[in-house]
């Protein structure tokens, strides 16, 4: 059996194996799990029209915009001896005070009060 053989039953063996996970993916397809509502708080299987709840979207926008700022933090403990202790200290100070008051005015604004 040469390496054509061994090919043409990786091949096969492969084939079955994506046939028995297709069959295999359609036993359950509107068990009571996926009539649920995902966590997100959207409805499964309607139409896409339907409205979701705002808090959910200003978390995401609230998430993202903390990512990025923290995406900017990471990389100044090697820049630190290129700019200085005094100078990434007063950037760090004043970095962390925006984001902050940031926090604060959507603390203030009422986006994170998650009372129904």
């Amino acid at each position: 059996m040469g390496l054509m053989g061994l090919y043409l039953i990786f091949m096969i063996i492969v084939l079955m194996l994506g046939l028995l996970s297709w069959l295999v993916s359609f036993s359950g397809l509107y068990d009571e799990e996926s009539m649920c509502s995902f966590e997100c708080g959207f409805i499964s299987f309607q139409g896409s029209r339907m409205s979701f709840s705002l808090q959910f979207f200003l978390l995401a926008i609230i998430f993202l915009i903390f990512d990025v700022e923290i995406a900017l933090i990471l990389p100044l403990p090697a820049t630190i001896s290129e700019i200085g202790v005094w100078s990434s200290g007063v950037f760090i100070s004043v970095f962390a005070f925006i984001i902050l008051g940031g926090l604060y005015y959507e603390w203030g604004a009422g986006m994170l009060d998650w009372g129904i």
